[in-house]
């Protein structure tokens, strides 16, 4: 019997998932209250971003019935990348106390090449996990 399902490393758990999105947005929302007094237009894009990328967790979240644990987590970095580059770019162009390195925007990109990586070794046809010839 032949079968192009494949089992995946990648599972749905929501400790995991929520504390990732909330681990990794954050510094945005401590960033966008820090701002306020400086510059609120800046604080109020960066806050933006904070919740732009927890209202994609929390979607992709509600759609795990139909997406893989592996697609959404990298559809959660697509989104924390995006995130990531309005709150950085804001806080340096619009001249913030506190300045991120433009790197950080990137740091979402060697997680997901990581996973990646992950879900192709761990690749297994679905019957060799089952036990069927």
């Amino acid at each position: 019997m032949s079968s192009k399902l494949h089992s995946s490393s990648f599972v749905w758990n929501a400790g995991g998932w929520f504390g990732a999105l909330f681990g990794s947005t954050i510094w945005m929302l401590v960033l966008g209250v820090g701002a306020l007094s400086e510059d609120r237009t800046a604080a109020g894009l960066v806050f933006a971003s904070f919740v732009a990328a927890s209202l994609w967790g929390i979607l992709l979240w509600r759609r795990r019935a139909r997406l893989s644990a592996y697609a959404g987590l990298q559809w959660l970095l697509v989104g924390l990348l995006v995130a990531f580059a309005v709150a950085i770019v804001t806080a340096n162009v619009r001249g913030l106390a506190v300045q991120v390195p433009y790197w950080a925007i990137a740091t979402p990109l060697p997680l997901m090449a990581m996973f990646w990586l992950r879900q192709r070794l761990a690749r297994v046809p679905l019957h060799e996990v089952a036990g069927e010839p």
